[in-house]
């Protein structure tokens, strides 16, 4: 929502993080860490991530049980933020759940009603609130912009 003094409000938004994936491809550097928790420069990327969004929205940070805690360590090194963990029961690649499941998972067991940003994948690195400042195209990237979000149906999140 915008407000009278050109700035923006997200009253009870959240933002869930998507890292429960196990980044096998970036092995030998992500078989003991979460790739969110590879640093970037001087910190983790899901520094870089968190210090984008709103100080006071709240952050839901979605992680497999085998990376929870270097993820919840991160989190405690972080008090000045709203942030709170997720795990999903998975401690290997082929148990994890998948962008939509773990979503789900999210939105169900913190029985979460408000309104969501979803930050999944390569989404998460060119995710930046604002207007393009770029005069020409830099590299694919999909953005996506709501004026208006519609209440979710009764049903969902039942398969």
């Amino acid at each position: 929502t915008a407000t009278s003094d050109g700035g923006i409000t997200f009253g009870n938004m959240k933002t869930i993080i998507l890292a429960g994936g196990f980044a096998t491809r970036l092995w030998p550097l992500s078989e003991k860490k979460a790739k969110p928790l590879l640093h970037l420069k001087d910190r983790p990327l899901l520094s870089h991530i968190v210090e984008r969004l709103p100080a006071g929205m709240e952050i839901i940070v979605s992680v497999n049980r085998a990376f929870a805690q270097g993820i919840e360590t991160w989190i405690k090194n972080h008090p000045d933020r709203p942030l709170k963990i997720a795990i999903e029961d998975s401690e290997n690649d082929e148990g994890k759940l998948g962008a939509l499941a773990a979503t789900a998972h999210v939105i169900e067991s913190l029985v979460i009603k408000d309104d969501l940003l979803l930050m999944a994948g390569a989404m998460q690195a060119n995710w930046r609130h604002g207007i393009n400042k770029e005069t020409r195209p830099m590299a694919p990237r999909l953005n996506l912009t709501f004026r208006y979000i519609h209440p979710a149906p009764a049903n969902i999140g039942q398969f």
